[in-house]
């Protein structure tokens, strides 16, 4: 039931996501009813109907909230003088400084109804030093976000759904823009994650992987160079660079199996507290402070609660199969942030960990160590290529080889290195930046391996969105590719796959249009 019932609820979610215009608000007085009809109907059929109308009335509820926000149209691109608080780190992105900013007053005008956070760019005369919790009064001009309408472009307005911001703007220089103060409780972990982001500037200042080291510690993927984005996306290797479940299943899982082994020698800590569950415990509370230094990004939640679920089946010494696992922390995600969906990480992370574990179940324990890794990459690369090609058009075809490395270098070797040194700088500037030093020079060699794997010219492969009945095609396709070698005609699902590789990419509708460019000298025209 609980598979089913959790298919139904992000069916619902997605229903909503389709449409243009938010149903009437009246509706989601039906969602008190809808949830009583969870634990009153005992009818799988209509437990299941619940469950679909849940998740359509729950996201419709998260998105008038979040519309109530608004700002008013007649106030669009006009002055607001507000005051409020710098709510994120600081980004410098050439010639402008990026940040969220929560407004906690619009001064002028009068305005009932404002956004509460919004996403601002200062472009000139912004402040060399721009803090998490600094209060200033700002003129400001922001609107509502729009995006470019090309197939498969990024979706910016849905990036900024997710975070609870419904504006952008940036700061107006001619304007009264002035400091009034410095609240660093007001936002203790971005300030934490400031002051963290000082100290890496200050021991990896002039090294080429400092904005890699940055990526992996703090989340900060802003001194990434475009150079090193198109190579670790031509490798296939971009999900290393962000904070999500695998860095946080690998510091849980490290801290987890040192404290069991840690408690097992204290015979009185046993007694008082079963060994299983003080790790399990003490592994969250690293897990969290980890994600925490991420600034709890939407993907370090996910984790994080994905982490909650299994921990939590481990602290009650419970067995459960891997589907209800796995069911169970997707209903959690989507009930925290049902805006999930729109998310193309949302869809690669719960898919990767799907794959997972059907791999772990089906390949033979004969093969060695190696072969079984090689066989995961290429069964994660695979079933997450239409995916891939979806989302970003996009095949990066040496992603297993590039991942059998990278992955077990970035996870064994530079991440340790570099979280226990930020650790020792706690005892030991000195130590600390030497050991962020050998986990920068760590990422430049696998730098210099990424780079020599994307100069061949089929590392990549650019294929055009496919059409809806193709990629179904391609994932059944890439389902029988995936099965046991028992079954017959399991090659058959190559055959599905070939067209979403043979689709055309879809253009305009052309129109004969004639356009005169007149001047003293000459005429043009063309069709």
């Amino acid at each position: 039931m609980l598979q089913f019932g959790t298919l139904a609820f992000i069916t619902g979610i997605l229903l909503l996501q389709t449409r243009a215009v938010l149903p009437p608000a009246w509706w989601l007085y039906a969602l008190p009813f809808v949830l009583v009809g969870l634990f009153v109907f005992r009818r799988h059929g209509l437990k299941i109907a619940c469950c679909f109308l849940a998740g359509f009335l729950w996201a419709q509820f998260q998105a008038h909230a979040l519309m109530q926000q608004r700002l008013p149209s007649t106030f669009i691109n006009k002055n607001l003088h507000v005051r409020g608080y710098v709510a994120s780190l600081p980004a410098r992105l050439g010639n402008r400084t990026r940040f969220e900013f929560d407004i906690t007053e619009v001064k002028s005008p009068y305005l009932a109804k404002y956004p509460r956070k919004v996403m601002l760019s200062w472009y000139r005369d912004a402040p060399i030093l721009l803090r998490p919790g600094d209060e200033w009064q700002l003129t400001l001009r922001i609107r509502t976000p729009h995006n470019f309408m090309n197939p498969g472009s990024f979706d910016y307005s849905a990036w900024l759904m997710q975070r609870g911001i419904v504006a952008t703007g940036y700061v107006y220089s001619n304007g009264n823009n002035s400091l009034l103060g410095h609240t660093g409780w007001r936002y203790p972990v971005e300030s934490l994650r400031f002051r963290c982001l000082k100290f890496l500037d200050t021991a990896l200042a002039g090294r080429p992987a400092a904005g890699l080291i940055k990526a992996l510690l703090i989340g900060d993927r802003s001194g990434i160079n475009k150079a090193q984005w198109r190579i670790l996306q031509q490798t296939g290797t971009v999900h290393l660079m962000a904070i999500s479940g695998l860095h946080i299943g690998l510091i849980a899982g490290l801290v987890f199996f040192l404290v069991s082994q840690m408690w097992r020698r204290l015979p009185r800590a046993c007694l008082l507290f079963p060994a299983p569950k003080a790790a399990a415990l003490i592994a969250w509370v690293a897990a969290f402070l980890y994600a925490a230094l991420a600034g709890f990004a939407i993907p370090t939640q996910r984790a994080m609660i994905m982490l909650a679920v299994i921990l939590l089946s481990v602290f009650l010494q419970r067995t459960y199969k891997p589907s209800q696992v796995i069911c169970a922390a997707l209903l959690l995600v989507l009930c925290w942030d049902p805006f999930a969906v729109l998310s193309a990480s949302f869809w690669l992370s719960f898919c990767a960990v799907m794959l997972i574990y059907y791999v772990l179940q089906v390949q033979s324990q004969h093969r060695t160590k190696i072969m079984r890794w090689w066989r995961m990459q290429v069964a994660i690369s695979l079933g997450l290529l239409p995916l891939l090609i979806v989302f970003f058009q996009q095949a990066p075809l040496l992603s297993p080889f590039t991942n059998m490395v990278a992955i077990p270098w970035v996870s064994l070797l530079v991440l340790p290195l570099a979280m226990l040194s930020m650790l020792s700088g706690l005892l030991s500037h000195h130590l600390a930046t030497w050991g962020l030093q050998m986990a920068s020079t760590l990422m430049q060699l696998l730098q210099h391996f990424l780079e020599w794997a994307a100069s061949f010219k089929w590392s990549l492969l650019y294929i055009p969105a496919p059409h809806p009945v193709s990629l179904i095609l391609a994932i059944v396709g890439v389902a029988l590719l995936l099965l046991p070698k028992t079954f017959p005609a399991r090659y058959l699902g190559l055959i599905l796959c070939l067209p979403v590789f043979l689709s055309a990419a879809r253009r305009p509708a052309t129109t004969s249009r004639m356009f005169v460019c007149r001047s003293s000298k000459s005429r043009v025209a063309v069709s």
